[in-house]
């Protein structure tokens, strides 16, 4: 009986100690997991926000893993963030973060652009024109009867009377014809006779088939050397570049008055002077001045793409073709400034 117990405990002993064996040559340390959280410093970066025309930079297209090259150029947006120092006691530190943020923007295309814009010119202004002058002399507008080369060195007394009418011609280098929108017509008679004239003293402006363009009336005396102006208003009238000036008026002589005749006398003239200081015209055969009009034009830019909402932008190239139609029969120089 003893044998069979010890034969069972041997077998027992033997089987133990292999589990210790195997224990020991897989030898592990302990292992275990635990969790750590701390709040880090949180930033939100809103590029809308960021965007400003100094991040959007130009680069020349030379990869063509990057943009297409034919186009020269591509757009970059550079945007720099600094993230602050967090920390967590003594153990963790976070030190000054940049954070680069690169985004490239396809070439963004606009559409054709065909606007249309008309200007009229409107009334054109003649400008300033050279005066002209014609001249009426005393044996011309007192009758012989009156007096006469006879009477030459000889006191004479010359009566009120009428002045026999009187015409001749006036000619404007400026221009032929011309339909008047408005015009100012400076009349001057300048009397370097030694009766007196007026009044009245009526000036007539015919045309050459003795139309009437307009007249006018001094109602002055204008003794001798002496001068008198009148304003003549034109107003949707014709006038053609040769007129007439027809005078016709009284005169007071030599207002009772004796006065010894010379030959200078008989000599003697009054002079009318006409001078067209404005005049707008809505058609003429002329010498147009410099007419200047100004007109600002707006024009819409429509983007090709529709993930873009364009706002405003420059330029970096690109072809603007305007097309100019005269359609007045004279040469024309335009300025056109794009700011």
């Amino acid at each position: 009986m003893f044998k069979r117990l010890g034969l069972i405990l041997t077998v027992l002993f033997i089987y133990g100690c292999s589990d210790f064996v195997d224990a020991i040559n897989n030898f592990q340390l302990p292992a275990w997991e635990t969790e750590i959280s701390f709040q880090v410093h949180e930033d939100v970066i809103r590029i809308a926000e960021e965007i400003n025309d100094t991040l959007i930079l130009a680069y020349d297209c030379q990869d063509t893993t990057m943009c297409d090259t034919s186009r020269g150029q591509i757009y970059m947006i550079e945007l720099s963030k600094d993230i602050k120092t967090d920390s967590v006691g003594n153990l963790i530190k976070f030190e000054h973060q940049t954070l680069n943020f690169e985004q490239s923007i396809d070439d963004i295309e606009l559409d054709p652009i065909n606007q249309q814009e008309s200007s009229e010119i409107g009334i054109i202004r003649l400008g300033s024109m050279a005066s002209q002058e014609v001249t009426f002399f005393f044996n011309e507008i007192i009758p012989e009867d009156v007096v006469s080369e006879n009477n030459v060195g000889s006191l004479i007394t010359i009566p009120e009377s009428q002045i026999q009418q009187q015409e001749q011609e006036v000619s404007f280098s400026n221009f032929d014809e011309a339909v008047v929108d408005s015009a100012e017509i400076k009349v001057k008679i300048t009397n370097d006779m030694f009766i007196t004239l007026g009044v009245p003293i009526n000036i007539e402006l015919r045309r050459s088939d003795d139309s009437i363009i307009d007249n006018i009336s001094f109602n002055n005396l204008i003794p001798p050397d002496s001068n008198a102006e009148e304003i003549l208003i034109l107003e949707d009238t014709s006038l053609p570049g040769t007129i007439k000036v027809v005078v016709t008026g009284n005169t007071l002589g030599t207002n009772g008055q004796d006065h010894l005749l010379t030959q200078e006398d008989l000599n003697s003239s009054f002079n009318v002077n006409l001078t067209i200081e404005k005049m707008n015209v809505s058609s003429a055969t002329a010498i147009i001045p410099e007419q200047q009009l100004n007109e600002s034009i707006n024009i819409t830019l429509n983007q090709s793409s529709e993930d873009v909402s364009l706002e405003s932008a420059t330029v970096g190239n690109g072809e603007i073709s305007i097309s100019i139609v005269n359609e007045i029969p004279l040469g024309s120089q335009l300025t056109l400034d794009i700011p």
